[in-house]
């Protein structure tokens, strides 16, 4: 396995494993609860099917997971997201890897990937506010 490979790796593990925590252990709102846990639980998958993709499509992959990892992270930083942070930061490490093996369109798409995430997580939040 590549360093980015292992990264990826163990971003998704972090991340289900926090995913499954999460469900089982939060109470609250139901819908915010959903939009937590079926984010971070794509963003999990996300990382691990990086694990086997092609270059550009695991630097897509790795940089939405990042992306919506460390906007968790962030935004839940007095509950889970100090854990959130490191599979973050994982995934995206794992990008920056995969980066220079990624065709030169694929950074744009990353980029779009990234945007997307932040915008899925804000606007998901708004909706269920």
């Amino acid at each position: 396995m590549t360093t980015e490979q292992l990264l990826a790796a163990g971003s998704a593990a972090i991340a289900l494993a926090t995913t499954g925590l999460y469900a089982a252990f939060v109470e609250g709102d139901a819908d915010r609860t959903r939009l937590v846990a079926l984010t971070l639980a794509a963003a999990g998958l996300a990382a691990a099917v990086a694990v086997v993709a092609r270059p550009a499509a695991r630097l897509v992959l790795l940089t939405w997971a990042g992306a919506t990892l460390l906007v968790w992270g962030v935004l839940s930083i007095f509950s889970i997201g100090l854990i959130l942070l490191v599979a973050g930061g994982l995934a995206t490490l794992a990008a920056s890897a995969a980066a220079p093996q990624a065709p030169a369109g694929s950074l744009r798409l990353a980029v779009a990937a990234a945007v997307g995430a932040a915008a899925t997580v804000v606007i998901g939040i708004a909706l269920t506010g």
